[in-house]
C-alpha cells in the first residue's frame, strides 16, 4: 500500500476532522480551495477508515467525480467497489457509488460516508441517501464553495466547518498558480435580463450572447491573451458552446464541444483527446465546473454571466494547479462576473447559517488597465502586468490619502519611485525589483508575485 506524503494543510484538515469528530460532530463539511488535493485528504481519511476496520461510501454526482476517485483511491492500494450505471457491483469495504444510481439500488453499510462537492448536498436525490444513513454514520462534505448555487447556506444539513487553508497561502506556497484577470470591452449585457429562481433567465441570457460580434471577441481575445494555450471555455447553453465551437474552428483554432448530454463513451474520449493536445479550446455547459482535473489548463474564458458566486469560483479554479508549463492562469471574463464577485483571493468568510452575501458594488473597486485590459484592484498604480503607470486624478489622490489616514496611519510613509523605476516590471533587474518593494514598503512575497508573473516570462 502507498502511503501518499501530505502536504502540512493536508494533514491539518485531517487532524481538524479528527477533532470535531471527538467534539461529537457527525456532519462535518471540509473546505479547501480548488486544486488543493480534496480528493487526496478523502483517500487518506479512506485508508486510515480501513486500518480501522469501518466501511466507508464516497459520494459523487457524475461520473468523472466517480472515476477520479477510484483512480486515487487505487493508488493508495484499495480496490473500491463501484456502484454506477454500466458497472457491476462487488462489495467493498470501500464503495463508490454514483448518487443518481445509488438511490435505486441497494443500499451499503457505511460508517463513514464522503460527499464529493457537497454544495449539491440539498438536491432531493442526495438528501434522500443522506437520510437513508440518518445519524448512524459519520458524514464529510467536501467542497470548495460551502454554499448552494443560490447563496443560501448549508446548516440544515452539516453541523461544522473545516477550513485549514486560502487561496491566497496555497499560491504564495507554490501549490496554485497566480490569476490574471481580463475584462475585454466587448462583453454580455445582464442589465435587462430578469432572474428565475436567483439565477439570470437563460433564454434572455443566450439572447443577448448569441451576437457574432460576441464570438469574435472571445476568439480574438483567446488569441490575444493566450494563444495557442489550452483553454476551457464555459458557455450559456448547448447551443452557444456549439456555435462558439465553430467560431473557434472557422479561424483556426482546433476546438470541441461537450454537455451532460454528451453520450458517456464519447465524453470520455473527448477528454482524452483534449489532455493529448488534439484540441486546443475545449467548449462545454455545465460539465467541466467540478472536479476536473488537467494542470495543463492555463486558460479559462467565461463565457456567460452568472449570479452564483459557487459556480464563479468552481470555473475559475479549473485553470490554478501549477503545471511545468506555465507561470501564471489567464482568466479572460465575458459576463462582469469579476466585477461582481471580485477577485478570487480576496478574503472569504464563510458560514453555515448565513446566507452568501452577495457583492455590494464598490465594495472591492476594480479597474481596467488601458494597456492590457487586465483587471486589477483599483488602488494599484502601476500595473502588475503590464507596468502601466496611472495618474492619479486630484480627487482620487484626496480619497487615496484618506484611506491611508485612516488604515494605515502605523505604516511609514511610501518612499518616492525615482524616475528610473518608472518602467514595466518585466523590465527590471532584480536589484531594481528589490529597491521598488523597499520603497513601497510591500511585504517580501510581492517580489514572488512579480516574478512568477512577469520576471519569468
Amino acid at each position: 500500500m502507498t502511503i501518499p506524503l501530505l502536504r502540512p494543510y493536508q494533514n491539518k484538515s485531517i487532524q481538524e476532522l479528527r477533532d470535531k469528530i471527538r467534539d461529537g460532530l457527525k456532519r462535518i463539511v471540509l473546505v479547501c480551495p480548488t486544486g488543493s488535493g480534496k480528493t487526496t485528504i478523502a483517500a487518506e481519511v479512506i485508508r486510515m477508515c480501513v486500518a480501522n476496520k469501518k466501511s466507508v461510501l464516497f459520494l459523487a454526482h457524475r461520473q468523472e467525480l466517480v472515476f477520479q476517485a477510484q483512480d486515487r483511491i487505487k493508488k493508495i492500494g484499495i480496490e473500491p467497489g463501484i456502484i454506477m450505471s454500466g458497472h457491476k457491483h462487488f462489495p467493498s469495504q470501500v464503495n463508490i457509488a454514483s448518487i443518481q444510481t445509488l438511490n435505486n439500488r441497494n443500499k451499503p453499510n457505511a460508517d463513514v460516508i464522503i460527499l464529493d462537492e457537497c454544495h449539491h448536498s440539498v438536491s432531493k436525490s442526495t438528501s434522500a441517501l443522506l437520510n437513508h444513513y440518518n445519524n448512524n454514520s459519520i458524514i464529510i462534505g467536501l467542497t470548495a464553495t460551502p454554499y448552494r448555487l443560490d447563496g443560501k447556506p448549508l446548516g440544515d444539513i452539516f453541523q461544522g466547518l473545516v477550513e485549514p487553508v486560502t487561496i491566497r497561502e496555497l499560491i504564495e506556497s507554490g501549490y496554485l498558480v497566480e490569476p490574471c484577470y481580463y475584462a475585454p470591452k466587448d462583453q454580455i449585457d445582464t442589465s435587462h435580463i430578469k432572474k428565475q429562481h436567483g439565477e439570470f433567465n437563460i433564454q434572455q441570457l443566450f439572447a443577448e450572447a448569441d451576437k457574432r460580434i460576441l464570438y469574435d471577441g472571445v476568439v480574438n481575445n483567446y488569441k490575444k491573451f493566450c494563444d495557442g494555450q489550452r483553454a476551457i471555455v464555459f458557455n450559456v447553453n448547448k447551443q452557444h458552446s456549439q456555435n462558439m465551437r465553430d467560431f473557434f474552428i472557422r479561424d483556426g483554432i482546433s476546438a470541441v464541444h461537450i454537455d451532460c448530454d454528451t453520450p458517456s463513451k464519447l465524453r470520455i474520449q473527448i477528454l482524452k483527446d483534449y489532455k493529448d493536445g488534439i484540441y486546443k479550446v475545449i467548449n462545454n455547459v455545465g460539465l467541466l465546473c467540478e472536479g476536473y482535473d488537467l494542470p495543463s489548463v492555463s486558460g479559462i474564458i467565461i463565457n456567460r454571466a452568472t449570479t452564483s458566486k459557487c459556480l464563479y469560483f468552481q470555473m475559475c479554479g479549473r485553470g490554478l494547479r501549477p503545471h511545468e508549463d506555465k507561470t501564471h492562469c489567464v482568466i479572460i471574463d465575458h459576463g462582469g462576473n469579476i466585477q461582481r464577485f471580485g477577485l478570487l483571493d480576496e478574503e472569504q468568510t464563510h458560514d453555515l447559517f448565513k446566507k452568501q452575501k452577495e457583492k455590494i458594488p464598490g465594495e472591492s473597486p476594480l479597474k481596467i488597465c488601458p494597456s492590457c485590459e487586465a483587471l486589477i484592484h483599483a488602488r494599484i498604480m502601476i500595473c502588475e502586468n503590464c507596468g502601466h503607470i496611472f495618474e492619479k486624478k486630484e480627487s482620487e489622490l484626496k480619497q487615496s490619502e484618506f484611506i491611508e489616514i485612516i488604515n494605515f496611519k502605523n505604516v511609514p510613509d511610501l518612499g518616492v519611485v525615482p524616475e528610473r523605476l518608472q518602467k514595466p516590471f518585466r523590465q527590471m533587474t532584480e536589484e531594481e525589483l528589490e529597491e521598488y518593494r523597499s520603497i513601497k514598503n510591500y511585504k517580501h512575497g510581492w517580489k514572488f508575485h512579480v516574478r512568477k508573473l512577469i520576471y519569468t516570462k
